[in-house]
């Protein structure tokens, strides 16, 4: 583990403060990392900007809408560094940023990212939180995993298979999440379980008696307290917070097999996939792999962990928990902060190091 040493860079970073992954991930970072600005822009949810406002010394730019040139300055002001998780919004942020001597971050999702030759201004640094997004995007890059807070998901051991949970949210982007799949494979499993859907946004009517339904804005304090084990059914993914939130809590994961999470998790509950598309998610993005999933599979393989032994159970749970101890703040923490004082201390732009 990398000893901690203070942070002498000045840190602004820009915001979608809302209540999705996204804004998760922004205000954990915030909560871990010293921030002195923060910029916020709008999300698809009701913003808060109320969680960045409460740390003294903290300045928040909150535009009523995009950030106009005049605020974007307001916000470089005494900043060394800015950080943008998947984008900058707009990209004269960075631009602006280079002209003013400010390294710039940019914490990518791969499939959200022009193709490398038409990124309209490179970061100093991809600060990659996979491998998928290492190996696609350009140079400079690192590769640190995106941190779980462990002090706000504490591990409870697993020792049975009666209760799956499926997170659901704003059903990602083109039916990213699979919440079809499920609906189609509840019916074929035969096993005496129960469903636990929790979902932002409505969802069609459900009519058997194993499956229960949460609609409610995600506390994201309490979103893993119930269940055993969490159904991951996305179709793409290079990072993924549910996976190591579900890690955090000791839920074991059923997924599809496919890379980067079938390189970590246990592969006693991967699923295969049939068929794999190339896919743009949007006009002028990368394509990328879009994975077809069967909802046949999908109930075998939950039919086979119901029959799972407590033991067997029990040792999934350790194994994710091991995995997400690897990566808690506690352990990450010092890696992006000895990353950051490198950054500010260079004076061109080299490739890092995984």
């Amino acid at each position: 583990m990398i000893s901690e040493k203070p942070l002498h860079a000045r840190i602004g970073i820009i915001a979608r403060c809302d209540n999705t992954g996204l804004g998760v991930m922004t205000v954990d970072f915030f909560r871990n990392i010293a921030v002195q600005k923060v910029l916020v822009v709008p999300g698809i949810q009701e913003s808060h900007v109320d969680g960045f406002a409460n740390r003294p010394g903290v300045t928040v730019i909150s535009p009523t809408g995009m950030p106009t040139l005049e605020d974007i300055d307001r916000f470089l002001e005494k900043v060394d560094v800015v950080v943008a998780f998947e984008t900058p919004y707009d990209w004269n942020i960075f631009m602006r940023a280079r002209q003013l001597g400010i390294k710039t971050v940019l914490i990518p999702m791969y499939e959200w990212t022009p193709p490398n030759d038409k990124i309209p201004c490179c970061p100093d640094l991809f600060l990659c939180p996979s491998r998928l997004d290492y190996e696609e995007l350009p140079e400079p890059k690192q590769y640190i995993p995106t941190p779980v807070n462990r002090n706000i998901i504490p591990f409870r051991m697993r020792t049975q298979a009666e209760k799956f949970v499926f997170i659901n949210r704003m059903g990602g982007f083109k039916l990213r999440n699979s919440l079809h799949v499920l609906l189609e494979a509840i019916p074929l499993v035969k096993s005496r379980v129960e469903f636990l859907i929790r979902s932002q946004i409505p969802i069609p009517p459900i009519s058997d008696t194993r499956v229960s339904v949460q609609m409610e804005e995600v506390n994201y304090e309490n979103l893993w307290k119930e269940g055993d084990i969490y159904l991951h059914l996305h179709r793409w993914d290079g990072l993924s917070l549910p996976i190591n939130e579900a890690m955090a809590a000791g839920m074991p994961i059923i997924a599809p097999n496919f890379y980067p999470h079938n390189e970590f998790l246990p592969k006693k509950l991967l699923f295969p996939i049939e068929s794999t598309v190339r896919e743009c998610l949007l006009e002028g993005l990368r394509e990328i792999d879009v994975h077809v999933i069967s909802a046949s599979t999908v109930a075998q393989k939950i039919d086979e962990v119901a029959l799972m032994q407590e033991h067997e159970i029990a040792s999934l749970s350790q194994a994710v928990n091991q995995l997400a101890d690897e990566r808690s703040w506690s352990r990450l923490r010092p890696k992006f902060i000895e990353t950051l004082n490198r950054l500010i201390k260079s004076d061109t732009r080299e490739g890092q190091s995984s």
